[in-house]
């Protein structure tokens, strides 16, 4: 029987939030507890775990941690987790490694700690242990994240409703080289650009150039998997580009040709991705001529803490206020001294607090007085599809109404395009007119068939717009537009069968 080492360590960096991510931002579970709080999941571990009870592998679990997107993972921190996962594989020996990763962490210290915890790891299991890892789509994919793992799969899905199936894929396709039922071979391409929007799988360019993948797929059974990457362009680091991988069983020209294809597609069709959305003021006058479709939900576009901002930006809250009492809406806010102001205050009792602007410059606060409704420690359980049955925190929270507006205020940047993330603290969303997730894409799935969504234009560092930062990175589309040449595919030296 087969023996598998599963671990975890997801965090996806934005380098333009200056706040380090630390020990106490991860979610972490270790040794045993991780089959049993990880198995079943929406998560990238839970679809491998799942995939390798199947195929009767024996799994030993290292470590499962995983935060919400943020600044850079503080070294220390990262080195604690990578410790516990090379040290575990070398006394383990396993036949195989299956991780989850989300490919774009960063660290105070490194722009390209996944690529260097393969290598590590790598080196204490040796040639003849196959590794497999799934990422999120938003991954940046390095050559030496490619050279040190046999198979590197990502989700499909923007929003994300495929970690599992991506997990699993992982699971299926190491398996499968560790018995030698199947000899895979990695092309890739590398095409020098960044999206800026519209970028869902749901429709639009992306939707194509995934029904090419699955289409060649069909026409050519020994590709085993094609993964387009679009990388996550609040990321300051070298090499940044779209990435087109493709694993086929023993036939490199046809992973070659597909990843290609699909590259120059990116390419012709770049001038597409990008949004147009309303801003925070239009959108409640749209909420309120459009009262048969409530409760809606908003998409904060740039304090997305799904794409690393700190959650709290003020640019809904002042539009809201702006039109008065009488708005039945709930808005999230991190802010631990306002958190702490209503701790202080007591539930029922009334506070006179500042909020917004906590960490993000820039952001104006706004002076509120409410009631205190609520005070929590913030744990809830997702209910997905995304990360579904993961456990997550807002940390310690309190929910202050200022006139039918209900603030909840947190204490750590909270994953708010989950319902549970509001009805867990007693807010019925049916019952509002609007609430508000600080995410740009995820929550249309978890409020489907809940709440109708709309995507608001703010102010924060969510969001990838041309020349609103300074980078030190080269210059890549849309900040340039040069002709880039002739798009070619590289094999990834692989490794013989065990």
């Amino acid at each position: 029987m087969l023996k598998a080492l599963a671990a975890q360590l997801f965090h996806e960096g934005n380098s333009f939030n200056r706040i380090e991510t630390v020990l106490e931002d991860f979610d972490v579970v270790e040794g045993a507890d991780v089959v049993s709080a990880c198995s079943g999941t929406g998560s990238v571990l839970g679809g491998a775990l799942d995939e390798l009870a199947r195929l009767n592998v024996t799994v030993v679990p290292a470590v499962a941690a995983t935060a919400r997107p943020g600044g850079p993972v503080a070294q220390a921190v990262f080195e604690r987790f990578a410790a516990r996962i090379v040290e575990q594989a070398a006394s383990v020996q396993p036949d195989l490694v299956v991780m989850d990763l989300h490919g774009a962490m960063t660290t105070t210290d490194m722009d390209d700690p996944e690529g260097e915890l393969l290598e590590r790891l790598r080196r204490a299991v040796g040639e003849d242990t196959v590794i497999g890892i799934g990422l999120d789509l938003h991954a940046h994919v390095t050559d030496r994240m490619l050279v040190n793992a046999d198979i590197v799969t990502a989700c499909k899905h923007n929003p994300h409703s495929d970690y599992a199936e991506a997990g699993a894929t992982a699971a299926r396709l190491a398996v499968g080289k560790a018995t030698g039922t199947i000899r895979p071979v990695t092309a890739v391409t590398r095409v020098p650009m960044l999206t800026a929007g519209n970028n869902e799988t749901t429709d639009g360019p992306l939707k194509d150039m995934h029904a090419m993948a699955k289409a060649w797929m069909r026409a050519h059974p020994a590709v085993l998997d094609i993964s387009i990457c679009n990388v996550m362009p609040l990321i300051d680091v070298p090499d940044m580009a779209q990435v087109v991988i493709a694993i086929a069983d023993a036939d490199d020209t046809a992973a070659a040709r597909i990843c290609v294809q699909l590259a120059e597609e990116l390419w012709r069709r770049r001038g597409e991705f990008k949004d147009e959305l309303p801003d925070a003021a239009t959108a409640i006058d749209q909420i309120f001529a459009r009262g048969a479709e409530r409760p809606f939900v908003i998409g904060d576009y740039g304090d997305r803490v799904l794409a690393g901002a700190p959650g709290d930006g003020t640019d809904i809250l002042a539009a809201a206020l702006a039109r008065g009492p009488g708005l039945k809406a709930a808005i999230p806010l991190t802010d631990p001294a306002a958190v702490d102001a209503a701790k202080a205050a007591g539930v029922g009792r009334r506070v006179d607090v500042k909020v917004g602007g906590a960490f993000s410059t820039g952001v104006p606060q706004i002076e509120v007085s409410g009631t205190v409704l609520r005070l929590s420690d913030g744990v809830y359980t997702m209910k997905g599809p995304l990360l579904a049955g993961q456990v997550t925190s807002l940390g310690e929270t309190a929910v202050v109404d200022v006139d039918g507006v209900k603030l909840i205020l947190t204490s750590r940047a909270g994953l708010s395009q989950d319902v549970n993330c509001f009805e867990s603290l007693g807010i019925r969303i049916a019952k509002q007119d609007f609430v508000v997730a600080k995410s740009g894409n995820h929550f249309q799935m978890s409020f489907e068939g809940i709440a109708t969504p709309i995507k608001v234009a703010t102010h924060g560092i969510g969001t990838y717009r041309p020349g609103q930062f300074e980078v030190h990175r080269r210059p890549v589309y849309p900040e340039i537009d040069a002709d880039i040449g002739e798009i070619t595919a590289t094999l990834v030296p692989g490794r013989p069968a065990p």
